[in-house]
């Protein structure tokens, strides 16, 4: 492992808590705590306090808030495979996927499932119609996608916990009747 020259050596010495490695020592009448997370070489925090207790207070509190940053990790790790199988669920063969993308306009795809596999999905691109009444005469307008309307060839995709990605954001499940804004420039 290559480390650079200001990487310090964890000391024997050090106390360790879950994922996180102290170091106390005393300097003439101050104390000192060096702490490093994980697997760093270089120590995230190096304090001085006034007294033992306080140090020891410190070192208390940054374990209680690495415990409450893990079991934030942990019930956000639940929640998106909870939410990823719904979605798995909820997506079958003929499900229609609206994917709007773009900068300074807004790029309206649309897509058809036909062919699913777990949680692989195959999707053709369909087309849209502009709602009407939706185009005033200006470089926008309403779409809804038309089913069964096919072009292009097909993708293989893998739905995640927010929908299915694309190139440059997530198609997400949309019906042959909701309307979708678009817009465009000459």
């Amino acid at each position: 492992m290559r480390q650079s020259m200001f990487a310090e050596p964890i000391p024997e010495t050090a106390l360790v808590v879950g994922t996180l490695k102290f170091h106390s020592y005393e300097s003439g009448t101050a104390c000192y705590v060096k702490a490093w997370r994980g697997r760093q070489t270089r120590p995230y925090a190096h304090y001085r306090f006034r007294d033992d207790a306080r140090r020891a207070e410190w070192i208390a509190g940054q374990c209680q808030a690495e415990d409450a940053g893990q079991q934030a990790k942990s019930d956000r790790k639940t929640a998106d495979q909870a939410a990823r199988a719904k979605l798995v669920e909820s997506i079958q063969v003929g499900t229609l996927l609206h994917y709007a993308w773009g900068w300074e306009q807004t790029q309206c795809e649309f897509f058809q499932v036909i062919e699913k596999r777990g949680s692989v999905v195959v999707l053709m691109p369909i087309g849209g119609e502009e709602v009407e009444g939706s185009n005033t005469g200006g470089m926008a307008c309403m779409l809804r996608p038309v089913p069964d309307k096919f072009y292009g060839v097909p993708a293989r995709k893998v739905i995640c916990s927010h929908g299915v990605p694309m190139k440059h954001g997530t198609a997400t499940i949309t019906t042959a009747d909701q309307q979708h804004y678009c817009s465009w420039y000459a």
